[in-house]
């Protein structure tokens, strides 16, 4: 299927709109509250939104008109965070353990505390991944590489 690049430009902008919209807007909410009409509009049509932006990306990816999703994605930033991410994934129920078994009190939630816990969660997490690559998987990594260049056919 062929779509013309005016319409796949229009495409690649309204699915950002869609999820930059979605994403930013309870900003909104945060500061302004909203009515209960409006929560009720959100709440039934954020995910079907969300979803939509999302498979408009997706399905330009399959008919190969990458664009800067492509660029982004094939990015060497991401590399180190592709090799810890498993980790960190595994660990990070350590680091919320280690954080929420150790207090000693309850904590009023505001935007400001939630974003320093999940930042400092990840950066945590991300953290003991990155000790954990340099002691095990590395080491492994590399013995590996030996055992397989001595030992490979010639």
């Amino acid at each position: 299927m062929r779509i013309a690049p005016a319409y796949r430009t229009v495409l690649y902008i309204l699915a950002l709109m869609i999820l930059g919209v979605l994403a930013f807007i309870t900003y909104t909410d945060l500061h302004y509250g909203w009515s209960q009409a409006f929560n009720i509009v959100f709440i039934g049509f954020n995910r079907t939104l969300w979803g939509i932006g999302l498979a408009i990306l997706v399905l330009m990816c399959v008919q190969r008109y990458w664009g800067v999703v492509r660029t982004a994605l094939e990015s060497p930033l991401w590399a180190p965070f592709a090799r810890l991410s498993y980790a960190a994934y595994l660990y990070h129920l350590v680091v919320l353990g280690i954080v929420y078994m150790s207090q000693q009190s309850n904590y009023t939630y505001q935007f400001a505390t939630a974003m320093y816990f999940f930042i400092g969660h990840t950066v945590g997490a991300y953290i003991i991944a990155f000790a954990h690559y340099m002691l095990f998987e590395k080491p492994l990594l590399n013995f590996e590489a030996m055992l397989l260049r001595r030992y490979a056919p010639q």
